[in-house]
């Protein structure tokens, strides 16, 4: 991934304009982290619904629809904008920032509904954004941090990365507006996979092979659970291995990325990395963060943006390959043992033995 500049303002203060004000991720994760920055950004809220809570020296600006935002957002010319609405509202949002002139347009994932949907209501008017203007599409991990350290040192822990797999499982359940039907549950919460492993591999390269979807007996919500390999195209070699899901008897969160020299793991229930090889051991703990912290500072003090920002070509190829898996996969049974993991007409694949990593 290409490093990522800071915007410059021509206001005092970077104007920073919230799509989506009152939703849950922005009053939750986003409004938080920027209200500490205050005194170096001037924070407008646009939204068709009040706040549940208001913030001090923060302007909340209600809107009717997206002719209105439209209007209102031109007028006020901010210089970022972040979009915190449903996914399949994002891509005529990002055109809304776009036709008034904001520098940096950063939009939750995923970057639409569809790709088509992206080719069509996006692309024509990204044809026409000038030069100055950037679009970025955040996934965020709650140990940021470690992921970043990760990826600075990967070569150096592990040699040429040959292999990512992924296990993000926990208890509660999911809501109906999550996940309403197969497709959003893949990408909702399968886009996590995906995106990270564009740090370490060309997504162009990869292809799913195999893809299962299963509901959890005791939920009350369909897809709880959803698990994908993908190989290299050039290889054949399987490059990507991730099983996400909610609902389910045993939690665990691990990212583990195999070397041709070491292994790391990333446990992200204990905030903690161990990386080893031959000649290596690394062990590293680190806070909590969602990751919007270093986004806000990096708006409000001109400091690079994070790495783990996707450009719009790479969260359309993400999606892409939601799509492709999704066509592959079915509904099939759920296993509570949180081991094995069951793909359309296969047998039933174990990813990796989850506790080898707890014992470290």
């Amino acid at each position: 991934m290409v490093g990522h500049h800071a915007i410059a303002s021509v206001h005092q203060m970077p104007v920073v304009a919230v799509i989506g004000w009152s939703s849950f991720n922005a009053q939750k994760h986003v409004v938080p982290e920027l209200v500490q920055f205050s005194k170096q950004v001037n924070v407008i809220g646009f939204d068709i619904h009040p706040p549940a809570q208001n913030f001090n020296g923060v302007t909340f600006i209600p809107v009717s629809d997206s002719s209105c935002l439209a209007q209102k957002l031109k007028r006020l010319q901010p210089d970022v904008v972040l979009i915190e609405t449903p996914c399949d509202s994002h891509p005529k949002h990002i055109c809304i920032a776009l036709e008034a002139g904001a520098k940096l347009i950063v939009s939750e994932k995923c970057v639409g509904w569809r790709v088509s949907q992206v080719e069509s209501v996006l692309l024509p008017t990204l044809c026409s954004a000038t030069p100055e203007q950037q679009i970025f599409i955040i996934d965020n991990y709650l140990t940021l941090e470690l992921v970043l350290a990760l990826h600075a040192n990967a070569q150096y822990w592990l040699g040429k990365v040959k292999q990512l797999e992924v296990i993000l499982f926990e208890e509660q359940g999911i809501s109906q507006h999550q996940e309403r039907f197969h497709f959003d549950g893949m990408t909702n919460f399968f886009h996590h996979v995906v995106a990270l492993a564009s740090l370490f591999f060309d997504l162009n390269d990869l292809v799913p092979v195999q893809a299962a979807w299963a509901r959890h007996p005791y939920a009350c919500v369909p897809d709880t659970y959803r698990a994908a390999l993908f190989v290299s195209k050039s290889t054949g070699d399987i490059i990507v291995k991730g099983a996400v899901g909610k609902y389910v008897k045993y939690p665990l969160k691990i990212i583990r990325v195999e070397g041709e020299r070491g292994v790391a793991v990333l446990d992200i229930d204990t905030n903690r990395l161990i990386a080893v090889n031959d000649g290596i051991f690394v062990e590293m703990c680190c806070d909590r963060d969602s990751g919007y912290g270093r986004l806000i500072n990096s708006i409000a003090n001109g400091v690079p943006l994070p790495l783990t920002l996707l450009s719009v070509e790479s969260a359309m190829q993400v999606l892409r390959l939601l799509e492709e898996a999704h066509k592959k996969a079915v509904n099939l049974p759920f296993y509570p043992d949180g081991c094995d993991v069951v793909f359309a007409s296969e047998k039933p694949c174990r990813l990796f033995n989850y506790n080898e990593f707890r014992e470290h």
